[in-house]
């Protein structure tokens, strides 16, 4: 089913992240996949939406005139929880509020940024560079246990988009971490694994058609 916002992506992880905000904030759209491999996202159609050529974007037709484009995952999740008021973010508490970005932004820039950059670090060659930001990414990730230790979600007795950056990278993370010991860390990321939300914003880009050349993912 076609919708009036349209998220164009792939099977990354920034993309996911924005899929299962979608999802969970019950925000109907339309996954529109984007076939990186075979440069999709350089094509001129693309580019006229996200010039950097870089994704997720949204697209967003609801209004008179133009649509509204938005690019980068963490504006765009924030985006997404101001379309739903309260649900996955505060607006009445000031404090939890602070709280849910306080830890929203703990795992964007302190691990899924330090994961990035390992990347890149890699893609140069620099395998003892990339190991090292790799490491440090974990142990942020791992450290993170601290804020289940009066709750059950990453900023409080409610799920928020706190739990959405910090379960996809986690759950990256995931063959690489020691468990034991770890029990409140353990029962949060399968708790939020079996949520059906986030199960279908993780496979929404499977047997999406490309908009550029009609293939299937």
């Amino acid at each position: 089913m076609t919708t009036e916002i349209e998220l164009h992506g792939a099977r990354t992880g920034n993309c996911l992240r924005a899929a299962v905000t979608f999802e969970e904030a019950g925000l109907p759209y339309t996954p529109v996949w984007l076939d990186l491999r075979h440069g999709a996202h350089g094509a001129s159609d693309y580019l006229s939406l996200n010039p950097a050529g870089k994704v997720p974007t949204v697209v967003d037709r609801r209004g008179a005139g133009e649509p509204f484009v938005l690019t980068q995952s963490n504006a765009i999740m924030l985006w997404v929880a101001d379309q739903r008021p309260g649900l996955l973010l505060s607006v009445d508490d000031p404090a939890q509020r602070a709280t849910t970005l306080e830890r929203y932004f703990y795992f964007i820039t302190d691990v899924i940024e330090r994961s990035r950059a390992a990347f890149q670090v890699r893609k140069s060659g620099d395998h003892a560079g990339s190991a090292y930001l790799d490491q440090v990414a974990l142990e942020a990730a791992v450290f993170s246990e601290i804020f289940l230790k009066d709750s059950e979600f990453m900023a409080g007795d409610r799920f928020s988009i706190a739990d959405i950056a910090g379960w996809t990278i986690l759950s990256f993370f995931e063959p690489h971490i020691d468990w034991s010991g770890r029990p409140r860390l353990r029962h949060w990321l399968d708790t939020v694994a079996a949520r059906p939300a986030v199960r279908r914003g993780m496979h929404a880009y499977d047997g999406v058609v490309s908009n550029s050349n009609g293939d299937r993912r």
